[in-house]
């Protein structure tokens, strides 16, 4: 019996092996524990990581939107049709990338919003045939995507319908998806297409013209006269008369005559005075008082440009 006890006793792990294997399973956790800190490190870096490359990758087509938005440029200029053109005005229009980088998926839109109103108008917009080859077209112009590779311009010259005679604040938009985001990018510009651009503008002789004492003065910058007037550079501004008048008139309203400004030569002085009947259709009075505000608005527009 005792023996048998003693055979029992001898089963039983010795002090030394259980400090052996508590020292092996001390092993064993520490590098447990050493592994998941390494994991956990590991995971915060490449978390910390990702998260620095996606804020480059942000950062990088931020500023890549940005050089895209500030390259579009719309550029114009609106010129009477008094003289030819098959609408009311007619509008030269440029969409310029000056970067090097292609802008692809162009649209334009352009919108008319009368004078004091919050709501556009429709008009009727047509490229001049002259005016294809230099990229601007009716497709275009309905709103048809295209592409303007770098340090190029499409432009043209479009004549406009417009539904009454009136001044116009012209909204234009460029947009395109980001290359990066796919996030719809605009380019803007405004204008205005003033009553004098609508005007049927003749010259006419001076011979024999008396201008009256009330004839209202006005200094006006001579570049603006000749866009207006549409003077050839090879022929002077000064001494001249003009009649200004609406296309559903026979009779002018306005009569204007040229002088020139002492100690400025980039100024010209327009005469203006009424020269009856005054018109009494939509524009309620069409007068020299009227044409002088337009012309001052229009030289203050140009010269904030």
């Amino acid at each position: 019996m005792s023996e048998h006890l003693e055979e029992k006793e001898d089963d039983k792990p010795s002090d030394a092996g259980l400090t052996a294997i508590n020292g092996l399973v001390g092993t064993l956790q520490g590098t447990l524990g050493g592994l998941q800190n390494a994991l956990a490190s590991a995971c915060s870096n490449m978390m910390g990581n990702l998260s620095q490359n996606m804020q480059m990758v942000a950062t990088m087509n931020s500023m890549m939107e940005e050089l895209l938005s500030q390259s579009l440029r719309i550029v114009s200029e609106v010129r009477s049709s008094s003289h030819g053109g098959g609408g009311d005005v007619r509008i030269q229009l440029r969409v310029v990338n000056s970067c090097r980088l292609p802008i692809r998926n162009i649209r334009l839109k352009m919108r008319f919003f009368p004078r004091g109103t919050e709501e556009d108008v429709a008009v009727t917009a047509a490229v001049s045939q002259a005016a294809e080859h230099a990229g601007l077209s009716d497709e275009i112009l309905a709103g048809q995507p295209f592409d303007l590779n770098g340090q190029c311009t499409v432009t043209g010259l479009m004549s406009i319908s417009l539904p009454e005679v009136n001044q116009y604040n012209v909204h234009v938009a460029a947009s395109f998806p980001s290359p990066g985001t796919d996030v719809e990018l605009v380019s803007t510009a405004q204008f205005g297409i003033y009553l004098v651009h609508q005007l049927r503008i003749i010259s006419i002789p001076e011979e024999g013209m008396v201008v009256p004492h009330e004839a209202l003065c006005v200094d006006v910058d001579s570049m603006l006269v000749r866009r207006l007037f549409q003077v050839p550079g090879s022929m002077g501004l000064l001494g001249r008369v003009y009649t200004l008048g609406l296309h559903q008139l026979a009779e002018p309203c306005v009569m204007c005559a040229t002088r020139g400004v002492l100690d400025d030569l980039e100024k010209v002085q327009l005469l203006l005075w009424d020269s009856p009947p005054l018109s009494t259709g939509r524009l309620g009075s069409l007068s020299a008082s009227v044409v002088k505000d337009e012309l001052l608005r229009l030289a203050s527009a140009v010269t904030n440009l």
